[in-house]
């Protein structure tokens, strides 16, 4: 059939998983207030389908008993191996393959990589990807080096311009709580109460990088990383538009790149307005 445009999903499966006792409570809740009853009664009338032995479903949620409390999130098995299918082919026919995924979920912290993008990441490499980038949560999250192949796993915002929109849905003015005679201008200055909450107010929203990636044929060979601020302060109508940030702007920006970094075993060393990866011979070796 005809193709059209549409989204190319990976679903996520989530599974929470709890403490022994916190899955009995979960148990009678459900059990007190007839939702494993109506579960169980779809299941016999052919409606729906039981889980793994080993989990629990309660109001759309998936639970385990563990010894330590963990939320899992692995992505849809189908899902990944169509994608993965169409990175082979990418791998086929071009000299760099970039993969690229919009998601919002996060790990313990906000800056952490929610477990399924690092399986993703890795296995998009895998299957022939060069470079992987993050983003979707708004905020800078650090750089991995897997197989020498670069993996961002969020870059940020580029551009932030969202409070410029000539036109709301109706629907947003009852999300905010705002009358419909407001225009949209309005409606943002009310939501972000004058720029005291929401994004205008925290300026880790208004910075990012730009990474310049030199390859030699499929060998990442450099690794530049740029700083880049939004303009956070200034005007609505002039700020989120991207400029390479200079002095201490730069510096923190790096700096705090580099921290996100560490934990992934990522080196980057800062020299001025830039910082570089800094690859041991081994890799370098491989890498020429």
């Amino acid at each position: 059939m005809q193709g059209r445009p549409g989204l190319n999903p990976l679903r996520v499966e989530n599974v929470y998983e709890i403490l022994p006792e916190q899955l009995e409570h979960i148990k009678k809740i459900s059990l007190d207030l007839g939702i494993e009853q109506l579960r169980r009664l779809d299941i016999d009338l052919g409606f729906g389908f039981d889980c793994a032995a080993d989990i629990f479903p309660f109001n759309g949620m998936s639970f385990r008993a563990s010894d330590c409390p963990k939320h899992r999130q692995t992505p849809n098995k189908q899902d990944l191996q169509e994608i993965l299918r169409w990175v082979e082919e990418a791998r086929r026919m071009s000299d760099i393959v970039v993969v690229s995924i919009h998601a919002h979920e996060q790990g313990e912290k906000e800056e952490d990589p929610a477990e399924f993008i690092r399986e993703f990441a890795y296995a998009s490499i895998d299957a022939g990807a060069d470079v992987f980038v993050g983003h979707g949560p708004h905020i800078l999250r650090g750089l991995e080096i897997y197989k020498m192949k670069p993996i961002f796993y969020s870059l940020g915002n580029f551009i932030g311009q969202n409070e410029l929109v000539q036109r709301l849905p109706a629907d947003s003015y009852d999300l905010f709580r705002v009358e419909e005679s407001h225009t949209p201008g309005a409606l943002y200055q009310k939501r972000t109460d004058n720029d005291r909450i929401g994004f205008p107010a925290y300026p880790r929203y208004w910075e990012t990088v730009l990474p310049i990636c030199e390859f030699e044929g499929r060998d990442l060979v450099s690794l530049i990383i740029h700083p880049v601020s939004l303009g956070l302060g200034e005007a609505r109508h002039r700020r989120g538009r991207p400029r390479l940030a200079t002095g201490e702007a730069a510096s923190a920006i790096l700096e705090h790149f580099s921290a996100l970094s560490q934990p992934f075993g990522t080196k980057l060393e800062l020299n001025s307005n830039i910082c570089r990866l800094v690859m041991s011979a081994p890799e370098l070796r491989a890498a020429g």
